[in-house]
């Protein structure tokens, strides 16, 4: 029996996730690592889009990249979309905006967005809004960091996608 679901906002602190759902995180990104390492990686979100919000500058972002190839190498389709366009819109403009990333995406990874933003995105889009699991700063890859030396590579890059794609498993479910 699979765990159920892990709750996305959980994420947003090291704090929010007790010691079960960090080995589980882990044991997830292991496996996946190995599966890398044979050339073996399923399509696991093969059919899921998600939408990468950054700002235009971002866009080249080692944290975007390593975002989308962490999401694309499970087979999901990632939309790039400025976040000036998000962030720009009214209150009531961006509840619109929300609900269409609801019609559009599964998921939403917001990076370098304003916390009102992400907030209103997520009380109105009815999907999993992420805040920044792409970055090398987010508060549970900088928890799951002493476990590195335990078995995934020393290649902080591939930790981090496999951290990334554990989440994205672990929520989009």
């Amino acid at each position: 029996m699979s765990p159920p679901p892990l709750d996305h906002r959980l994420l947003q602190t090291a704090q929010g996730l007790d010691d079960q759902q960090i080995g589980a995180l882990w044991s997830m990104a292991e496996s996946l690592q190995s599966m890398r390492d044979t050339s073996a990686m399923p399509g696991l979100l093969k059919g899921a889009n998600i939408a990468l919000v950054c700002q235009e500058q971002d866009a080249a972002s080692e944290d975007a990249r390593v975002f989308e190839r962490a999401a694309t190498q499970l087979g999901a389709r990632v939309a790039r979309i400025r976040s000036a366009e998000v962030g720009q819109a009214g209150l009531t403009d961006l509840g619109a905006m929300a609900r269409l990333f609801g019609r559009l995406y599964d998921a939403v990874e917001c990076q370098g967005v304003d916390e009102r933003v992400i907030e209103q995105l997520e009380a109105q889009a009815g999907i999993v809004v992420y805040h920044g699991i792409g970055s090398a700063k987010h508060p549970v890859f900088l928890g799951l960091k002493p476990l590195m030396r335990r078995g995934l590579p020393e290649d902080e890059q591939a930790c981090r996608e496999a951290v990334i794609q554990s989440i994205l498993l672990s929520t989009l479910r």
